[in-house]
């Protein structure tokens, strides 16, 4: 069942979209414009023993040189360089991390842009939020979030592009090009929209909320927690009474940033290996545990395919001891927790 999330599914299904929830969505949109200006243009340093900032400065190659000779000199040893900062990839099972964002992160090496667009480090973000237990709407910066499950795909040359730009631009104006600079201004603002939208279709699946959306910044931004619930029920009322293929049902959610929730969750192709396994239970099981049990036993025939791809890779989990060997930092009761669940919903929707 991993498998819609790694390829796109461009059948044409009727769509149908709330005229109400893409007005609220431009309103988030305006909002999070103001909210990532703000953050781009503070003079903030992230700590030294920060993970992001050891990263850039072991990753580290003269800014002066041509982007070509650069970015030879960053493909050299840069998959080793994530593997002594314990990045999971596919040549090192890593560890979850803390006091990267939230209580718990995995730092998943792979490259998924174009380095040279990474360039434009304004509008592209070299770090992709693959998952997060976020559901507060208020576009808090990474650094404030102290709570949670993240899983963060880090594109180690990408990240590199973007320092150069950020640095040649910072010198030019006179100001200086710290990483810790940079990770506060560029990476961890550049997440905040990823968030933003995880948070949203965490909602979707969620009737029941402990606290309303607390915003930190010294500026005040809208409460949409209200009105997205509203338009998010509505929405689900009307999708729990259809058929879905389970990449359909995905693509009848919209979402503010990515068209819908199909693009949203897609990780394009992924080398799925021993060593990164794991990560992706870890990045996507919630989310299938949350669609197989809205959508029911009656939408299992309809996804055969997903279903055999799920229970192969339940069965490699279980007799690969892949979950065993990780060194979960405090986090094995929940990720337990996450893999009892799942078998449980397979055995009940009779996966």
């Amino acid at each position: 069942m991993f498998n819609i999330f790694s390829y796109e599914d461009k059948t044409n299904y009727p769509i149908t979209r709330s005229p109400k929830l893409d007005l609220i969505y431009k309103y988030i949109k305006l909002d999070q414009n103001i909210v990532n200006a703000y953050y781009k243009n503070r003079e903030t340093r992230t700590t030294n023993t920060n993970l992001l900032v050891r990263l850039v400065k072991k990753m580290s190659v003269n800014i002066s040189k041509d982007q070509f000779t650069y970015l030879n000199l960053l493909n050299i040893n840069y998959k080793y360089v994530a593997k002594s900062l314990n990045f999971t990839s596919d040549i090192n099972r890593g560890i979850i991390h803390e006091n990267i964002l939230g209580t718990s992160c995995v730092l998943y090496e792979n490259s998924f842009l174009n380095p040279f667009d990474a360039e434009d480090y304004e509008k592209y973000s070299a770090i992709k939020v693959l998952y997060s237990t976020n559901s507060d709407l208020s576009m808090n910066h990474p650094t404030k979030i102290k709570y949670g499950s993240y899983v963060l795909e880090v594109d180690v040359i990408a990240v590199m592009m973007q320092y150069r730009k950020w640095s040649i631009n910072r010198i030019d104006k006179g100001y200086g090009n710290s990483p810790n600079v940079f990770v506060f201004q560029v990476l961890y603002t550049n997440m905040i929209k990823d968030i933003l939208e995880l948070s949203i279709f965490n909602r979707f699946f969620t009737t029941v909320f402990s606290e309303d959306s607390q915003p930190q910044h010294p500026f005040n931004v809208r409460n949409h927690d209200i009105a997205i619930n509203k338009e998010l029920d509505k929405v689900s009322t009307r999708l729990a009474k259809k058929q879905f293929r389970y990449s359909e049902f995905l693509k009848n959610i919209p979402m503010p940033f990515n068209k819908d929730a199909g693009e949203l969750l897609h990780y394009g192709t992924l080398n799925i290996n021993r060593q990164n396994r794991w990560m992706m239970f870890f990045a996507r099981i919630s989310y299938i545990i949350d669609i197989i049990e809205f959508l029911g036993k009656k939408n299992v025939i309809r996804n055969k395919d997903s279903i055999i791809n799920f229970r192969l890779f339940m069965r490699a989990l279980r007799y690969g001891v892949i979950l065993e060997t990780v060194d979960w930092k405090g986090a094995e009761t929940s990720v337990n927790i996450k893999y009892k669940r799942a078998l449980e919903i397979a055995e009940k929707r009779g996966l």
